[in-house]
């Protein structure tokens, strides 16, 4: 009866929408390209507001708005949907709102299509996520993103040091991820990936919070990009000034679809230009500055 009645939800309001938008063309101008799905909860962020999210064809997301055959610049708030209880489900139709970009019915999307599909929920001090894809089903609907069965939405993986070195004032650093296990679900032999990772930099001063605020996870609230790489990356921050450096990661998928909300912070990374080269403990996750010892002190 869940499913039955989500699917009466997004079929009524894809109608509504589409009769007076009929004069649109940025996005599927046919009612019924409709996309619902199971269950998906997270431990925190019951609440759509505290969601970022994508859905797009497969292979053809464009970060530009406009462009691509995706979402565009409609929030995730507008296609997802929380019940107490049971947790995060889709609820959307392709012709239901001006702000998506392209159709997927149309060219470059082959057809039948392959939807993709991602979101993430945060409580500024960590996030769950989870990617799914399916492929049209033979009434034009993604009905069958239904038949990945819902479970518990998968945590983010953090950032871990595993090696360090200075040059300057700069301190180089290699970093890979805490492993992942689960989150990407495929059916009706649509193939969505984690392509990639993003890591992320924020400077604090000295003993001050950690950023935990709400919104916190956004790569864009205050963050700065570290490097990407495949499996892991390396890159330097500035250890000009004394402070206390936090690095976030994110995932990424299909070649370009980056998750709005990353990891929990990393294990503080003491900096300064009086703090002699880096030491990484045995697990990866102790990571400390030692200061230099002073100029003809005895032993």
């Amino acid at each position: 009866m869940k499913v039955i009645f989500k699917i009466a939800i997004v079929l009524t309001v894809g109608v509504l929408m589409t009769a007076g938008l009929s004069n649109v063309s940025a996005f599927c101008t046919v009612p019924g390209t409709t996309f619902t799905s199971q269950y998906f909860d997270a431990p925190i962020g019951q609440d759509v507001a505290s969601t970022s999210g994508r859905f797009w064809g497969l292979g053809n997301f464009n970060p530009a708005s406009p462009g691509g055959s995706d979402n565009g610049n409609a929030p995730s708030a507008t296609w997802l949907r929380y019940t107490p209880g049971s947790g995060f489900y889709l609820a959307g139709d392709w012709a239901g709102d001006p702000l998506y970009d392209g159709c997927i019915q149309d060219p470059p999307n082959p057809q039948p299509a392959h939807m993709a599909v991602e979101f993430s929920t945060s409580d500024g001090t960590d996030s769950y996520f989870v990617a799914l894809c399916s492929t049209e089903d033979a009434g034009g609907t993604f009905g069958t993103l239904q038949d990945i069965p819902g479970t518990a939405m998968t945590r983010v993986p953090k950032p871990v040091v595993t090696a360090s070195s200075r040059a300057g004032t700069t301190t180089n650093l290699t970093v890979s991820l805490e492993p992942l296990s689960g989150g990407v679900y495929n059916t009706g032999g649509c193939t969505l990936a984690q392509t990639g990772v993003k890591v992320y930099q924020q400077t604090v001063p000295r003993n001050a919070p950690a950023p935990t605020a709400p919104g916190s996870r956004s790569p864009g609230a205050g963050w700065t990009l570290l490097g990407q790489g495949t499996n892991s990356v390396a890159g330097g921050v500035n250890c000009a000034t004394d402070g206390d450096i936090y690095l976030l990661s994110t995932l990424v998928f299909d070649g370009n679809v980056e998750l709005g909300q990353g990891s929990r912070n990393s294990t503080k990374v003491e900096c300064g230009p009086n703090l002699a080269t880096p030491v990484v403990g045995p697990d990866g996750n102790e990571f400390r500055f030692i200061r230099k010892p002073k100029a003809g002190k005895a032993h």
